[in-house]
């Protein structure tokens, strides 16, 4: 009788953790998750002089809002679902995708050289994002992202430095691709 209340207690205890670090709708690591591994990798950088290399990209659904309108919630959700695996597809393996609120995802990039590097997958990502439309009761959603990047320098004093950098590239880009 112990084993099996210890038995479900664990299991139970593993549920909620996983649950706390894992957006419940795409399954993939939440802000929690992403924070955590995304300090990890900047002190890493910080304590390596700048010889550990990583970038970090922000990626936001433009239009988004709309879906949801016009399609209603539930097509909201295959949108960000479908989302979520075109950008895990699209990426390496040991990079990290994150979904971290609403309609905008976080990857990091670990071993980065150069920024052609970054530019390179940033076309892939939005490749794999956009090619195709969303198949959602009978309707084809066609779907455009804004995407910013920040490469790691070791004039970054924190976390919040790179994510400001990658959240300005991305509204550059937002605001570009309106304009054009």
């Amino acid at each position: 009788m112990v084993s099996a209340a210890f038995f479900a207690v664990y299991r139970l205890y593993h549920k909620a953790n996983k649950r706390s670090l894992h957006d419940e709708l795409t399954g993939l690591p939440n802000r929690r998750y992403f924070m955590f591994t995304l300090k990890r990798q900047f002190s890493m950088a910080k304590r390596s002089q700048s010889k550990e290399k990583f970038a970090l990209l922000n990626i936001d659904l433009d239009k988004f809002k709309e879906i949801n309108d016009l399609y209603g919630h539930d097509a909201g959700d295959k949108v960000l679902q479908v989302a979520g695996e075109r950008v895990q597809q699209a990426i390496r393996g040991s990079d990290v995708v994150a979904r971290v609120g609403g309609d905008e995802f976080l990857v990091l990039l670990p071993r980065i050289i150069e920024e052609k590097n970054i530019q390179t997958i940033v076309v892939t990502v939005l490749s794999h994002l956009c090619d195709e439309p969303i198949e959602y009761d009978l309707n084809r959603i066609h779907l455009q992202a804004s995407i910013g990047y920040a490469m790691y320098k070791k004039e970054m004093n924190s976390v919040e430095d790179i994510l400001k950098a990658a959240d300005a590239g991305m509204y550059q880009n937002k605001l570009y691709r309106k304009n054009h």
